[in-house]
């Protein structure tokens, strides 16, 4: 809006303009995207959906209109009228004392990923050329509904929550009008949106949500704690005077009743530090309180022997033997053969061959001796070595027998004894032509059971491959390459090609000869079989372009025309021959014989020597080639 306001230069102050208050407004109409779902109460759907949610935008007059009143706007955005959306006009009209119009954007569903797309929609002032835009708004049209399922968390929205058996947990999902949860195991309603379950295991829930024809989905899972093992040494003895270590494993929360001479109440290990016998009761509680368990545990306080009793072990392999060692104060291992650490809190016996320990420990007031005798395993024990073979195997497998030990095989096929240290093995891959791949178990159990081995041994036996060696043709022309190729085997193995020493994994070999030549390979499988194809390669030589230096025109059926060998007739362009002056006596372009038989227009021609001159296209690089020489006709 402009004002001139103009005044005589009478310098009276005499010309003046007044405006009421609220009458003049820069902004007369404002806009408002929305969609039909939102204005029907669903306020999470502020945008438009591919062929299921429309968008509307609002016009609000920011005055009470006592006359009709044309609003004009333009349309842009990253979406296309037409084809995204039902194309809007170009003005409306606001009819006296209307408070609010809509304009419903039909979107369609073109099934093309384009993403996230807008409507911008920005009134003009009243279609003036010099636009100002006075007031916009934005549409967001997505591709789908987005689903989204969570559980309730202490009033929190979550992806998984761990909880009790059957406790009741309340579910969300979002995203659509229209909800289905599936499975339906524990749940109040699978086909309300907000549900509640009762799960008695881990479930994973999913949620599948629609408006109309749109469809999504998400998933939420509930987490059931059921593993719930703990454990507690519910005998400890201690010598008086002597501090030992209660332990207990396996839970979340640990209570240990009375609390008296106990380094803590709700740990799992606590000090014990009295010097009388004491009873505890131990509640350990899982799942996160879900569950629990009690334990008695007897704290046994003496004067006399600290509990050790003299060990016969026998041990194989790696194995060793440990001793716990936390509640006593010091020990002396004699010898320290085959122990690593004579202060540690676990003693570890490890010889290599057999030995008997005498162990002193001392703790508090108390000293005791015992012995460890450990019996070491001094021959192999085991399954043996890996077998490969070729068509057949009949071989022994394991290690040899010790006296009073057992031994189970498996699987047992083609086994001689499943039973014993050594069984005999026979297999035979040609019977099926496939190769056989078999892993063999061995368990090898001591009498006293402290001794308990399992091994394997791996057998593969391969049938003889019949290999045969091939190209895409046996001839060619020299200079050419031709690929070979083994055939009739897809294993693994190694290939050795005449001519080279090296092996090579690749059942190709390119080639290209110049003469004919006989290649030979030779396939080593991967379990020793051996076999050998070999295939000719014929190499057809071009022939030289060539022209006779002679010929005898008496019709004897011998040399009785003059023409080119050695090269296709399709091939020469032209032949033409002179006599010794000059004459041209015959041209290819007058019959396209390519072949001179002595005449001239039908007339024999003289005894001599002629002149050839002749152009033709060379078989391998296409080039066009002259030649020129001398021929003689003789009769």
């Amino acid at each position: 809006m402009k004002l001139v306001i103009a005044d005589d230069r009478d310098h009276t102050l005499d010309s003046g303009v007044f405006l009421e208050a609220g009458s003049i407004s820069t902004n007369e109409i404002s806009l408002e995207s929305s969609t039909d779902l939102k204005e029907l109460g669903y306020e999470d759907f502020d945008f438009a959906v591919e062929g299921c949610v429309d968008g509307i935008i609002n016009f609000r007059p920011n005055r009470i209109l006592t006359e009709s009143f044309e609003v004009f706007f333009e349309v842009l955005g990253t979406a296309t009228a037409g084809a995204d959306y039902e194309p809007l006009p170009s003005s409306i009209v606001l009819e006296p004392g209307t408070e609010q119009l809509s304009i419903p954007i039909k979107v369609f569903q073109d099934n093309i990923t384009e993403g996230e797309e807008t409507v911008i929609v920005r009134i003009t002032d009243n279609g003036s050329c010099n636009k100002t835009f006075i007031d916009s708004t934005v549409l967001i049209i997505r591709e789908n509904i987005e689903a989204s399922a969570k559980v309730v968390v202490n009033g929190l929205l979550e992806d998984s929550i761990r909880t009790c058996s059957g406790a009741k947990v309340n579910l969300r999902g979002f995203g659509g009008l229209e909800c289905t949860w599936k499975p339906t195991d524990f749940l109040e309603d699978p086909n309300d949106c907000n549900t509640a379950c009762r799960p008695e295991q881990t479930m994973v829930y999913t949620l599948i949500t629609k408006v109309g024809d749109c469809l999504d989905s998400a998933t939420v899972k509930v987490i059931v704690d059921s593993d719930f093992e703990p454990t507690a040494e519910t005998l400890v003895k201690l010598c008086k005077g002597q501090t030992g270590t209660l332990t207990a494993s396996g839970g979340d929360f640990y209570v240990w009743e009375p609390a008296d001479n106990l380094s803590c109440f709700n740990c799992p290990n606590p000090e014990f530090t009295g010097t009388e016998s004491a009873t505890y009761e131990l509640i350990v509680y899982g799942n996160g309180g879900c569950s629990q368990e009690r334990f008695t545990v007897e704290v046994e306080v003496t004067e006399g022997e600290l509990g050790f009793e003299d060990e016969s072990v026998f041990l194989c392999g790696a194995q060793t033997h440990t001793i716990d060692m936390r509640n006593v104060d010091s020990y002396v291992v004699t010898p320290e053969t085959g122990i690593d650490c004579v202060d540690c809190e676990e003693l570890v016996f490890a010889p290599t061959t057999s030995t008997v320990y005498e162990v002193t420990v001392v703790a508090g007031d108390c000293t005791q001796t015992f012995q460890v005798d450990i019996q070491v395993a001094d021959v192999a024990i085991g399954a043996g070595e890996d077998v490969r073979a070729c068509e057949a195997v009949n071989t022994m497998l394991g290690t040899p027998e010790i006296t009073g030990f057992t031994y189970f095989w498996s699987p047992t096929t083609g086994l001689s004894d499943p039973n014993i240290a050594q069984p005999i093995l026979s297999l035979d891959a040609s019977t099926n032509n496939v190769t056989i791949a078999e892993v063999y178990t061995v368990t090898i159990t001591s009498p006293d059971g402290s001794c308990d081995v399992v091994d394997e041994v791996l057998v593969g036996v391969d049938p003889m491959p019949q290999i045969s060696l091939t190209a895409p043709s046996d001839t060619i022309e020299a200079g050419e390459t031709v690929v070979l190729t083994v055939e009739n085997y897809d294993g693994t193995g190694t290939y050795r090609w005449s001519g080279n020493n090296e092996p090579s994994t690749t059942n190709t070999l390119t080639v290209s000869p110049s003469l004919t030549t006989t290649y030979e390979v030779t396939l080593m499988t991967e379990n020793g079989c051996e076999a050998s194809a070999s295939a000719t390669v014929f190499v057809r030589a071009i022939p030289e372009v060539m022209a006779v230096t002679a010929f005898s025109p008496n019709e004897d059926q011998f040399n009785d025309v003059f023409r080119l060998t050695g090269i296709p007739q399709a091939n020469i362009q032209q032949l033409d021959i002179y006599n010794r002056w000059g004459n041209l006596v015959y041209s290819s372009s007058n019959d396209g014989s390519f072949a001179w038989d002595g005449t001239k227009d039908g007339i024999p021609q003289p005894v001599g020597v002629y002149f050839f001159i002749a152009t033709y296209v060379d078989v391998e690089n296409g080039e066009e080639v002259i030649i020129k020489g001398n021929i003689s006709l003789v009769r």
